[in-house]
């Protein structure tokens, strides 16, 4: 059994409408949050372009087993700078397969962030007691893994492909892919206090539906006693990490809020039942550069209850954001690998202060 007790230290040390054209460049990150420390948040990672010359990133995702992250589908159908095509004639991240790589520890973001990992095939693990050196533990991404639906409102998979070379052929809701996450698979991670996986109540894909089922109606019904969830970030322009506070939003009032900022997705989005909507107690929120983060309630077993697939203008107009519950993810890591890792022991990676050391 996962302790979640311990777990809960490591995490919190502080308390079809549109065409399937590419998403614009992700220049928007979440500039504000409550602060964080190194050791928060360990399984939030960075997805990264690396060559010789530049370091490009991609999106937020999610650490969720040992060799593999959850990211925004949506996030990877952007168009590459102009430096890269070039290089290697791609023009979407999700066809840059050969250089991608997924960042994990407290210097994952920092601009001049180590560039000895273009090329590796085995994960590089850097020692992070030299504060003057900012080096990333870097693990080179092999494969994308992409979910396939039937329809719009499905709510299961029918199946997995791998390595698309276009997503012309993907389900398109109002505002990016219908099913945006897509899995990772890397060469691997090396667990510390820096780098964990996401906690997910169970293993067991019907088992975790049942449970977000049940919590779901009881934010549906009893909204008004909710406590809050969080989602970690990277704070630009410090380069920190922060979190969000966040309350669930009930689906009718989620759907008006996207009817209100655009009239096309009226009562139609979300519109997938493996979304639902939260919103920032700040006045601002979650931007498109944060998408494949994931959201961690205390109340749900203390674990990962979804992963942040739609964020599209930081909060603006009172705009909620729109997660995919985290049974996807044990869904999308069976039909890959055919079962999910053992559950990891965090309680050995738990950082205790200076004065319990002795």
């Amino acid at each position: 059994m996962v302790n979640f007790e311990a777990l809960s230290a490591v995490v919190i040390l502080v308390a079809s409408m549109v065409s399937s054209r590419p998403q614009t460049p992700d220049v928007l990150r979440s500039s504000t949050g409550y602060p964080g420390s190194i050791y928060s948040f360990p399984y939030l990672c960075t997805v990264a372009y690396g060559s010789k010359s530049a370091i490009h990133f991609v999106s937020a995702c999610t650490v969720v087993q040992k060799k593999f992250a959850i990211a925004s589908l949506d996030s990877m159908n952007v168009e590459v700078p102009n430096d890269v095509k070039p290089v290697h004639g791609v023009v979407f991240w999700y066809q840059a397969l050969h250089n991608l790589h997924v960042l994990t520890g407290p210097y994952q973001l920092y601009p001049n962030v180590k560039t000895d990992w273009y090329e590796k095939n085995k994960p590089v693990i850097h020692d992070k007691t030299d504060k003057n050196d900012n080096y990333a533990d870097v693990s080179k991404v092999i494969n994308v893994h992409i979910p396939i639906l039937e329809h719009l409102h499905s709510e299961n998979f029918t199946s997995v492909k791998r390595n698309q070379n276009s997503f012309e052929d993907l389900i398109f809701g109002a505002f990016g892919l219908a099913m945006s996450i897509g899995l990772l698979e890397t060469v691997g991670f090396e667990w510390s206090e820096f780098t964990l996986p996401a906690p997910l109540r169970a293993n067991d894909k019907h088992m975790l539906r049942r449970m977000e089922w049940d919590k779901i109606n009881e934010l549906e019904y009893h909204s008004y006693s909710q406590t809050t969830c969080v989602v970690g970030v990277w704070k630009i322009p410090s380069y920190t990490l922060a979190y969000h506070s966040v309350i669930y939003v009930p689906k009718q009032q989620c759907r008006e809020s996207y009817c209100a900022y655009d009239i096309r997705s009226c009562m139609k989005f979300p519109d997938n039942p493996n979304t639902v909507c939260f919103k920032s107690i700040l006045y601002t929120d979650l931007c498109p550069a944060d998408r494949g983060t994931a959201l961690y309630c205390h109340s749900f077993g203390k674990s990962i209850f979804a992963i942040l697939t739609t964020a599209l203008n930081c909060g603006q107009q009172n705009l909620p954001c729109v997660y995919t519950l985290s049974s996807k993810i044990a869904e999308l890591v069976t039909m890959v690998q055919g079962k999910m890792d053992d559950p990891v022991d965090y309680s050995k990676y738990i950082v205790k202060p200076d004065h319990e050391k002795k």
